[in-house]
């Protein structure tokens, strides 16, 4: 991301700007200069000549321009946020730093300064008053504001550094977003895009532990409400899509409000596909709170219900504006949920090259969420998602690869009635694609052993002390239990011409689309 510094004129930005290069490396950009050399004239000039409206406008010009670089040091004209377009193409690519100062301080700092044309007036000091007070609301649309008074430019400086969130691309030819990564969800706000209105979704299992919380963070800034749905994949339907709706108009939001996802995957699923139709497409953001949906179901722009032939059947392509992941949610997730969430992780180190020894090492570590560790595991995941995303947001081609596990694991939830969770249905899909792969001489055996000897220590064993693997092997000899889990599959969106697209291994690090007869699934699936 760039760091762009905001602010009164005097507050320190280009002397804050200097140091920010030293300790980054980065280069600094003044909009100023920039101006200068666009202009060909000084910026007094610019103003006496031309007027402030036209400054402002070749402004807004420079600063569209300056956003679509990366790790610059962009510090900015004290009016430049008079303009809420210029705000928003700025937190596009870059964290808004405010500086701020008193006036009398910043007086000081002016006084005696001949090359500031709103300060020839006959008080400066009641102008820089009254011009501070007239941009408040302005400054406070940044991400962060900070206090120079009493602080060294060096102290500043270090504080920005701190504030700096890690961040992910997700590099769309429309839409493109950022993943913000390990940041606390009180800190979100900072984040926003503009928006009239703001609508949490959560359910009745998330928001007794974090929606006041949440709530209270961003009532400082926004018009807040929230609407709840029951907790659980039965509930995700049109009929509870429904609600969303009468929530929406009961609290008027309109083509400028925001919708956010305080939740899982049933939630951000829900609260996407309400954002995608509502009103023909509105603004939304996720913020997931189990580690299902920080690793897959909140990034990439899928949403969708279910309806009772199989899952997500019903949806649509609506990608976030942003997605904020933090860890700390997955502090209070019971040790059945989280493990679920594991399942995906696996399958990001299955497509993915040179990320399998990370989470094979470091595996007793992640299963008592290490810190450290735990962060790693997310980046990983998280960048493995937005790299697939950004090369094929519509499932045209690459995209499918992420369906591994997921064309029988979809299928196994249905049939079971959703007694399973996803990730745990997921991880037997995996367990069978190596095993497919095996059988059609795709992939060695010593592949699906790996895959089972891995996905067993995440796995939770079943009350009787089986393993869920061989528990639901069993199940699948059962012919009524065979014959309805194809006739799921024979309704999958991957069916096409009587065949269905399979992913499946060929090694660690790298898996390949199949188009198979259901005849071939069938006949492998029934002697597993």
């Amino acid at each position: 991301m760039n760091i762009v510094l905001t602010g009164y004129m005097g507050t320190g930005k280009t002397a804050v700007a200097n140091e920010l290069q030293k300790q980054l490396g980065w280069e600094v950009i003044d909009v100023d200069e920039r101006i200068v050399i666009y202009e060909n004239s000084t910026i007094d000039d610019i103003f006496t000549k031309k007027g402030e409206p036209y400054f402002r406008k070749v402004e807004s010009k420079i600063i569209a321009e300056l956003s679509n670089l990366d790790q610059k040091i962009i510090a900015t004209g004290g009016g430049a946020v008079l303009n809420q377009s210029n705000i928003y193409t700025l937190k596009k690519n870059g964290l808004l730093i405010c500086l701020s100062a008193q006036a009398e301080q910043i007086y000081q700092r002016l006084k005696g300064d001949n090359t500031r044309p709103l300060l020839k007036v006959s008080d400066p000091l009641a102008t820089i008053k009254e011009m501070l007070k007239a941009r408040a609301n302005f400054y406070a649309n940044n991400n962060y504001k900070i206090e120079t008074i009493n602080l060294t430019i060096q102290e500043v400086a270090k504080k920005i550094i701190k504030l700096m969130p890690q961040a992910i691309d997700v590099k769309l030819n429309q839409n493109p977003y950022k993943i913000y990564l390990n940041k606390p969800f009180q800190e979100l706000v900072h984040f926003l895009p503009p928006a009239y209105k703001v609508l949490v979704i959560s359910d009745t299992h998330v928001a007794p532990k974090y929606l006041v919380d949440f709530m209270t963070s961003l009532k400082e800034k926004y018009n807040t409400n929230f609407h709840l749905i029951p907790s659980g994949e039965k509930y995700k339907n049109l009929s509870e899509i429904s609600k969303i709706y009468e929530a929406a108009i009961k609290h008027g939001l309109d083509r400028d409000s925001l919708i956010i996802a305080l939740g899982g995957g049933v939630v951000g699923d829900m609260a996407g596909f309400a954002a995608a139709t509502y009103l023909r497409g509105i603004n939304y953001i996720q913020v997931p709170t189990t580690l299902l949906a920080q690793v897959d179901a909140s990034i990439g722009g899928k949403t969708g219900v279910d309806l009772k032939h199989g899952k997500n059947l019903i949806g649509a392509f609506h990608q976030p504006s942003l997605v904020w992941i933090d860890p700390q949610f997955l502090n209070t997730l019971n040790d059945n949920e989280y493990r679920n969430g594991l399942a995906e992780v696996v399958k990001y180190s299955v497509i993915s090259q040179g990320t399998w020894d990370f989470l094979s090492s470091n595996i007793e570590k992640i299963l008592k969420k290490e810190p450290k560790i735990l962060k790693k595991m997310l980046e990983i995941s998280a960048r493995a998602k937005a790299q697939v995303v950004s090369e094929d947001e519509k499932e045209a081609g690459l995209r499918k690869i992420l369906n591994l596990g997921h064309t029988l694991g979809h299928a196994l939830e249905a049939n079971f009635n959703y007694e399973y969770k996803h990730g745990e249905m997921v991880a037997v899909g995996i367990i069978f694609a190596s095993h497919l792969a095996s059988k059609l001489k795709i992939c060695n055996h010593n592949i699906e052993t790996e895959l089972q000897k891995t996905l067993l220590k995440i796995l939770p064993n079943s009350k009787d002390g089986s393993n869920l693997i061989d528990k639901i092997k069993n199940k699948i000899k059962n012919k009524q239990h065979l014959n309805h889990i194809m006739d799921i599959m024979a309704k999958d969106k991957k069916m096409s011409e009587g065949k269905i697209d399979f992913i499946v291994p060929e090694k660690i690090g790298k898996v390949r689309l199949e188009s198979l007869q259901l005849d071939t699934i069938k006949d492998i699936l029934s002697q597993w």
